[in-house]
Parts: C-alpha cells; sequence; structure tokens
C-alpha cells in the first residue's frame, strides 16, 4: 500500500454529494459537488455519483494510489457496505466509509464521545461513547422521518391547529420572569 500524500473528503447525503481534495499541509487542490448519493436508496446509483463528484476533484497529476479516501455516507449501516463501496473505488491509497451521521458527529465532536441531532433533508440523532455509537432515524423522507414521508411534488402535512379545548397535556419549560427559571408548567396542545 502507498502512503497517501493527499487525502480526499466525500460527503454522500440524501441532499447532494460533495467532496473535497487537500494535500498533507492541508492546502485545498479542488472541490466538486454533485447529486444525492445515499446508498440505501439505491447503492448503484449513489456509488456512480461518488465516483462522478470524486473525478471532477482529483487535480491532474494526483494519482490514485497517493489518496486516501474518506466518505460519510447516508445508508450505510453495516460493514459489509462500507467493504463492497471500498471494492467499488480501486486503486486508491486507502478507503475508509462510515455513515454520514457519524462524519457528522465527528466532525462536530472530534474523536472523543460526544452527540449530535441533523435535521435537514432527513433527521438523525446520534451519540458515541466510547467504543459504542447509536444512530436513531437517518432513513431520509423516503424510508422514514414520519412527518415527512412525501414523494416529491406532494404537498407536506398540514400544520397541526391548536384550540383551548380539552387534550393531552404536554409540559413545557416556564420562561416568565415571575417564575423560577427551569420551573416546569402545563400547557395543552391540539
Amino acid at each position: 500500500m502507498t502512503t497517501a500524500r493527499f487525502f480526499l473528503g466525500v460527503d454522500g447525503g440524501a441532499t447532494r454529494c460533495r467532496a473535497r481534495l487537500r494535500d498533507s499541509s492541508g492546502r485545498e487542490l479542488g472541490h466538486g459537488l454533485g447529486p444525492s448519493a445515499n446508498i440505501y436508496v439505491d447503492f448503484d446509483d449513489a456509488i456512480r455519483v461518488v465516483r462522478e463528484t470524486i473525478e471532477s476533484v482529483i487535480a491532474a497529476g494526483v494519482a490514485r494510489q497517493e489518496i486516501a479516501v474518506g466518505l460519510g455516507l447516508a445508508g450505510v449501516s453495516e460493514d459489509k457496505e462500507a467493504e463492497r463501496i471500498a471494492a467499488a473505488l480501486p486503486d486508491f491509497a486507502r478507503v475508509v466509509t462510515v455513515n454520514d451521521a457519524v462524519a457528522a458527529c465527528v466532525g462536530a465532536n472530534g474523536l472523543g464521545d460526544g452527540g449530535l441531532i441533523i435535521a435537514g433533508t432527513g433527521s438523525a440523532g446520534i451519540a458515541r461513547v466510547g467504543a459504542t455509537t447509536t444512530i436513531i432515524g437517518g432513513r431520509g423522507f423516503q424510508l422514514g422521518d414520519d412527518r415527512r414521508k412525501r414523494s416529491p411534488g406532494t404537498t407536506a402535512p398540514s400544520r397541526p391547529k391548536f384550540s383551548t379545548s380539552p387534550s393531552p397535556e404536554i409540559r413545557v419549560r416556564a420562561k416568565s420572569p415571575t417564575k423560577r427559571p427551569g420551573r416546569l408548567r402545563r400547557s395543552r396542545m391540539c
């Protein structure tokens, strides 16, 4: 295996695929943008988009064998998927693939313990504590995110209407200056 002199980061989500190439000093050599790359929705199409986005970024004269590739891709949930992606991107010095929520959490918190809530095209919650990573959601509007299950071109769900009629109670934090901060009060919602 050749030692990597260049580093290519790829963020493939449900909205778009972005890639950025840097040299060992951190200087940006190029960046690219493509359409969505969610392997859970369509593996072959996602890999095609990733390849095309990578190709748009690689500078002339930079050998693939000198590039380490890190991918954060929507839909990655098992090691076998990461291995399949690495096999689809041969000739690079190294290919490491993780779920895009993991990549976002590491970007926000570093390699230590941390958590993150993602609210974008889809939604997900992630917690990384020690050697354990837990992801909730993250399948995008086509496969999850119950309030967003809509096909392109259809109307979004209507907003809930509020009234004073009896309904289930919820608890909210009071923000009144006359009450102690953080005190709970009851509220009604339809």
